[in-house]
Parts: structure tokens; sequence; C-alpha cells
């Protein structure tokens, strides 16, 4: 039996079950995402759908498409299950509507390509089909800027299942490598996919990513900036405590230079190896930019580095044909970084200034880059609007940060994490760990799509670095060892190309 034949006999005997415990939470009089029941009038993710073509994948009793027939739209529901139709028909009947209901399964739909202006799905196709067959059917009914939005289980809800406990808790249970398919005993087979699974699937089939939030995903070909022409998120959004600090105290930005400035003997004695290697590796596992791919072909850009350190990935792009410039905001990092350009004979431009006001001239870039400089030692607010800034259209921005689930499962203090949360999703932002006296930031996933998208920014890639199985450990108290980081991912790399 195929897993699409499961969860429709799943289905079909859970239908008149599901309908009645569930009848006061999924019929209300307005359209509501999810298990929390977040009013669409309050998310906005499908906005106004008057006059447009609208189909749900799963769409069960059909009492979204219902409500949306009722604000004008002109809605067809589509399920796996001919009871779960059954319900609908009698819905549609009480309400005094018609439109189609088809009897399909979302992975193979009967109906002719770019016949609909959204694509949706709350807790349905998106959960219970193979998100690679339902995507590219879903991509194939969309009309060009049409949107594609869903509401679903996240993988952090996947991973914290306590299956002994038949509950979600603050634990990782579950690996977040290799998220697919998850199936019950005597139950449906459900699925989920990384994030970055997610992002690569939507870029493969044309979609574009424009928003994550809630307990909701929006995913689609549509531009939909909150922002008019010309404006960008910035410093209005920054953290507020170095805006409004007590007079005499320091921002993150001298704490971090200070910082940095005690760290820096430690860094130039790693300098030389890392300039005279001929394969750029990324983070703290070293895995190459051959394997990885994060990269454009440099040879002939103008790019730039910010928060550079010793500049040893400048010096990399330098090999490869590219021009580049290293921003940094820390003197002794730069004066080690000289002494490489003399040691191996390369020369570029070193600036010593904060990524967040970078003096050069507006659309100066072809390759904006940071690996674990700016990316996490300077406001995301505040930063990504300057790359923005100093990118010409087309131009990319690739940066590392640590891994968000590292960072829910790192304590206070420098330690490597465990399988426990410690801290809150929502709200991830502004760090000081205990003993170090620096400040990070770390944004959520859904925060760095709608601050890339509102900076003019496609979201392109999100590769999740899983530790190789063999090779060196390295040297850093507070982050994950091997074995944790071949579980779960300990670093991010966010790939984003800035619209013409």
């Amino acid at each position: 039996m195929s897993d699409s034949e499961r969860n429709r006999a799943f289905w079909d005997r859970e239908s008149d079950s599901y309908q009645e415990t569930h009848r006061e939470h999924i019929g209300r009089p307005e359209p509501r995402w999810g298990l929390w029941q977040l009013p669409e009038s309050e998310l906005g993710i499908l906005g106004d759908v008057a006059g447009m073509d609208v189909l749900e994948l799963g769409c069960g009793a059909a009492q979204w498409s219902i409500l949306l027939a009722a604000q004008g739209a002109r809605p067809v529901g589509v399920d796996n299950s001919e009871r779960q139709l059954e319900h609908a028909r009698l819905a549609l009947a009480a309400a005094g509507l018609e439109f189609p209901l088809v009897h399909a399964p979302a992975e193979s739909v009967p109906l002719p390509d770019a016949s609909f202006d959204v694509v949706f799905a709350d807790h349905g196709a998106n959960r219970f089909a193979d998100p690679y067959e339902w995507v590219p059917e879903a991509a194939r009914l969309l009309r060009p800027g049409a949107l594609l939005a869903f509401s679903g289980s996240t993988p952090l809800e996947v991973m914290c299942w306590n299956e002994s406990a038949d509950r979600m808790d603050a634990e990782l249970h579950r690996d977040y490598f290799g998220l697919h398919r998850i199936e019950e005993a005597d139950g449906p087979v459900q699925f989920e996919l990384p994030y970055g699974e997610w992002i690569r699937l939507f870029r493969a089939n044309e979609l574009d990513v424009e928003d994550m939030r809630g307990d909701s995903s929006a995913f689609g070909r549509r531009v939909h900036l909150p922002l008019g022409r010309g404006h960008r998120v910035g410093a209005e959004l920054a953290d507020g405590a170095d805006v409004d600090r007590p007079q005499g105290s320091m921002s993150h930005v001298e704490r971090n230079r200070t910082v940095w400035t005690e760290f820096a003997p430690e860094f130039a004695e790693w300098a030389p190896r890392a300039w005279a290697s001929d394969d750029f590796t990324w983070g703290v596992w070293n895995v190459s930019e051959a394997e990885l791919r994060a990269l454009p072909e440099v040879a002939g850009m103008d790019t730039i580095e910010l928060g550079c350190g010793t500049g040893y990935i400048s010096a990399w792009l330098a090999r490869r044909g590219a021009r580049p410039v290293g921003v940094d905001i820390t003197p002794a990092q730069l004066e080690t970084a000289r002494r490489m350009q003399s040691e191996f004979g390369l020369d570029f431009p070193l600036l010593e200034a904060s990524a967040e006001d970078v003096p050069l001239p507006d659309a100066s870039f072809d390759l904006a880059i940071s690996e674990y400089g700016a990316s996490i030692w300077a406001d995301p607010y505040r930063w990504v609007p300057e790359a923005a800034r100093l990118l010409r259209p087309g131009g990319r921005l690739v940066f590392l940060v640590n891994g968000t689930v590292m960072i829910l499962c790192s304590p206070d203090v420098e330690a490597p994490p465990g399988r426990e949360l410690l801290r809150p999703y929502f709200g991830l932002h502004r760090f000081v760990w205990d003993g170090t006296g620096g400040v990070e930031f770390h944004l959520g996933y859904g925060d760095w799509i709608r601050l890339l998208r509102a900076n003019g920014f496609t979201v392109e890639n999100l590769i999740e670095i899983q530790a190789p199985a063999e090779g060196e450990p390295h040297r850093y108290e507070g982050l994950p060892d091997r074995d944790w980081a071949r579980r779960w991912p300990s670093e991010e790399i966010w790939v984003a190309c800035k619209r013409p």
C-alpha cells in the first residue's frame, strides 16, 4: 500500500470522529490558521481573495473554502478522502453554496496548468502528502505571480515529539538531518522537511520564499513587500539598549571591539594556516566550499567581507580573481590581516569600520560575505540594510551564523548545547553570554526571511551544515561536539540575492 493509499484509508476511517470531535475548532465563522487558530484577518497571509481562483489542497470538510467563497473567491477543494468530501458536500449544502470538490491526492491533481491565483493548505496536504511531489504539483497549478501558502507543524515540533509520552516537550528526541517521512504505527504517514530543504524545494520549483511566521508559513511567487520603494528596515528596529543606553555605558559595537582586541592574539596564531589554505572551508567543521557551493563564481567580482577579522576569506577570494575589500571594527585584527598580506604577497583594501555603517558608496559590490563576522557580532537590523545598500542589483549576500537549534539549546554560560530547549524561539535577537563580555545577535528563521525580504533580497538557499563523520575537533568550548552536530545543525549559511 502506498503512502497516499494508506492516508486515504486512515481519513476515510477517522473522518466522522474527526469532524465531530473538532467541530467547534474547525467550524468557526472566520478563516483561522493552524492549531492556535490565528485569524487570517490579523496575519493577512492570503490577503483579499475576491475574484480569485483558489485551490485548497487537503480541504477535509471544506470549512476554509466555504469561508473564502463568502469573501468572493472561486474555490476548488481537493481531498484524498472520499469520506471527508462527503462531509464537505453536506457543509456546502448547509451554506447554500456550490463549488467543485475533487477526489484526488495532492500529488496528482486532475486540473489544468496555471489554473489558480492561490493554492493553500491548513494542516492538509502539506502534512499528509510528500512535499517532493505535492509542491511541484502546486507550482504547476499556480499562475505566474500567484501564491502558495500553508500552515502545519514545524521541524522543531517534530524533533521535540516524545513518542512514549505522546506529546511534545522541551527536549530533542528526533534527528533534524534527514527529516522527511514520519510513520505512525496505526496512523497516517506524515511529512516534514528541514527548513533549508523547504527553501531549496521551493526555489527548484520557481517559488520565492516570502514569509514564515507564527503558526503559518507563506511561500509564493508573488513579491509582497510591506515597505515602500526605497525604504529599508534599519536602526529603528535595532537594539534599543544601545540606542537609549545610560550615558557612559558601551554600545555593542564598542563592547565587541574590546572583546576582539582581547581575542586577536589567539586568532593571529591561526592566521598563517588559514591564509595558506588553497581550499576555503566554512565554519568550525571546515566543510569545503567545493562541497557546499554557497558562493557564485567570484572571478571579476567586487566583494566586501563584513567583519573580516584576519582577512583569510578575502585572501581566498583574491586568489580566485575577485577584487575584495575587508571591513572590521578591531584594529588588532586588521593589523594581523596586513601582516598576512605582506607575508603572502596579496594586497587589497582593509577598512576599519562597523558593518552597520560602512563609509563606501552605494551599489559598489557584487558579493557581500560574512563568516562569524558581522553576521553574529553586528545587529542584523542594521548590518543587513547596510549590505543591501552596498550591493548592486543582482548582487549576493552570503553569511554564516550559529544554528538556530543550537542557540535554543545553549546555556547562558560558555558551554556546549545539550538536547533540552533552554530559551524561547520567539523574540531571538540580542545575546550577552555570561563570562564573555561580547554581544551576539541571533534571529529565528522567519525573522531572517522577513528582514532579508524587506531589504530587497530574494532568499535563495539556507545551507544547514552537518558535521562530517570524521575530522579534527574544533577548539571552541561553547560549541557542540561532533556527535551533536551530526544530528542537529550547529551552523547555517544563508544565501540571498538583491532583486533588480
